[in-house]
């Protein structure tokens, strides 16, 4: 069962990405969520490490914006 078809849309600069995933939501899970948009966020830096998330952001109509900051500690 497929429940949604998601597209990235990638910017990656010289130091930061952002992926901002765009797509219709399937009539399963449109039904589930009643028919609600669904938009998340995502952004990071690139290091030597590789990608590391800075924030990641979700938005549906029937809650707030949900934001996680995330931080990498040694």
């Amino acid at each position: 069962m497929s429940v949604v078809t998601i597209v990235d849309k990638v910017e990656i600069r010289k130091d930061q990405y952002h992926i901002n995933p765009m797509g219709p939501l399937a009539a399963v899970l449109s039904t589930i969520l009643a028919d609600q948009k669904l938009l998340t966020d995502s952004v990071g830096a690139i290091s030597q490490d590789g990608m590391n998330t800075n924030t990641c952001q979700e938005k549906r109509d029937n809650i707030e914006l949900l934001i996680a900051r995330l931080e990498k500690t040694y």
